[in-house]
């Protein structure tokens, strides 16, 4: 992990050497960048065998070399071209994947056996420590801290439904400068491999539903610090490459306490192969609901009533998904939504018509207090009472906030309540959502919520409204 880059998103600046790989004599100098998450290459001069008129161009591949490393771009895009003075021109390049650690062909013609992501709240997700560290109080001496590589430095499992094995760790390094610091510096991962090989992007669809399954179960949004794929089952040093894509700036980590995970690892119990092959096999059907909810998950907080319209909508986006139904079938609905058309009347603005007949042509869908009353009733009575849910008072709260955004009108204002009962139930649909989501892929809902109520000022928080002022 020594001379590394820097975070994903993060500047930096490498100057070296860059060619064709069809054309190796022509090496440019030039300078790969990112700024502000965006990456680019930017040539004094350029390729020969390349116009710089061409622009939106795709380049297949290039290779370069620049601060000891070695660098693989794939489909690098040609951008528009500065000219300097006294009338050179450089060739610039966006929008590429980077992969630093060797040269490589084709993406289409690379196979990868393995992809590892880093970030902060694995670890305390995991529970698994590449590190132990040991206090003792020897009699009549000061006391001493040691600190040593764990014995099990990893977890494995081999997921069969889906052809998969993860592994769970961490890598590290070691520290010695001397006189201001000594011992480790760890960095948790988790990995997913497999032996018939991976696809460019499908190791990149594994990086987003290894991110998101991260995100459900800590409770908060996981910001990937580092991803590499590997080759040849990462038997040497020289099969991992880091990638880089451009991607939004580094946000400061909400660096959870173990006690703070939603649902940690060790929760899952004898449930861990299982809740893994679903999440792999299922999760796709489901990102959109997915999505929605780690937008709510974000540190700067969405407005509220985006929040409570991105969480119905992951929901109703859900229930359509996974339970799906209407009042009548689309092919019963038919015949009726030809009759209740004819009856819209003639002589009304057209654009009244078209919006009439928009929304009887859905008119057969389940509606929102209709879906979210069915998703209610999968949970045990039990939970609903801890978490202090009444079916009918909470899916008309929910219907009627949102109603209260999407249908505003300026004579209601004031039937819209108190911002801390709008809070509320924000709150409460939120941890909703979280427990609906999870148990899908087949966590404990029991887990969750026990968690979710020790650590209520992150997963449930309860708002009290001010005294209004006369």
């Amino acid at each position: 992990m020594a001379n590394k880059l820097p975070l994903l998103g993060d500047d930096f600046e490498i100057w070296g050497h860059w060619w064709l790989p069809e054309d190796p004599e022509h090496k440019q100098a030039g300078k790969l960048t990112s700024r502000f998450g965006a990456l680019e290459l930017t040539l004094l001069q350029s390729f020969p065998t390349i116009s710089i008129n061409d622009r939106d161009s795709i380049v297949p591949v290039i290779h370069g070399v620049g601060d000891t490393k070695l660098f693989t771009l794939w489909d690098a895009v040609q951008s528009s071209f500065p000219i300097q003075f006294p009338g050179t021109i450089q060739q610039s390049f966006r929008y590429m994947r980077v992969l630093v650690g060797g040269h490589l062909g084709e993406r289409s013609k690379t196979t990868f056996t393995g992809v590892t992501l880093y970030g902060a709240n694995i670890g305390p997700w995991s529970g698994v420590r590449s590190v132990d560290q040991q206090l003792t109080f020897p009699e009549g001496k000061l006391p001493t801290i040691e600190y040593r590589l764990s014995e099990n430095r990893s977890k494995e499992f081999t997921l069969p439904a889906v052809g998969l094995k993860m592994t769970v760790g961490g890598g590290y390094e070691t520290i010695d400068e001397e006189y201001r610091s000594y011992g480790f510096k760890v960095f948790p991962s988790i990995s997913v491999s497999c032996d018939d090989g991976l696809t460019f992007l499908r190791a990149r669809n594994l990086w987003q539903s290894l991110s998101n399954f991260l995100s459900l179960s800590t409770g908060a949004e996981f910001i990937t610090e580092r991803f590499s794929l590997e080759v040849n089952g990462g038997k040497e040093h020289s099969d991992f490459f880091e990638l880089r894509v451009d991607h939004p700036p580094q946000e400061e980590t909400n660096m959870l306490k173990a006690w703070e995970v939603l649902t940690p690892l060790s929760e899952l119990g004898d449930k861990e192969v299982q809740v893994f092959e679903q999440w792999f096999s299922k999760n796709t059907e489901v990102r959109d609901s997915v999505d929605l909810l780690i937008g709510n998950l974000r540190r700067r907080k969405l407005p509220n009533h985006v929040q409570l319209s991105t969480l119905c909508q992951a929901l109703e986006s859900f229930h359509r998904t996974t339970i799906g139904g209407g009042y009548l079938s689309k092919a019963d609905y038919k015949p009726i939504n030809k009759q209740l058309s004819e009856l819209v009347p003639q002589d009304i603005p057209l654009e009244l018509q078209t919006a009439i007949k928009d929304r009887l042509r859905y008119a057969y869908e389940f509606s929102l207090r209709t879906r979210l009353g069915q998703l209610v009733d999968q949970l045990d009575e039990e939970i609903l009472k801890k978490l202090a849910i009444e079916k009918d008072q909470f899916v008309s709260d929910v219907c009627k906030a949102r109603n209260d955004f999407t249908h505003w009108d300026k004579s209601d204002a004031k039937s819209k309540g108190d911002n801390a009962n709008l809070l509320n139930i924000i709150s409460k649909l939120n941890l909703f959502t979280r427990i609906v989501l999870l148990k899908h892929f087949g966590v404990d809902e029991k887990v969750i919520v026990r968690r979710a109520l020790e650590n209520k000022h992150l997963y449930f928080q309860e708002w009290k409204s001010l005294p209004v002022e006369e």
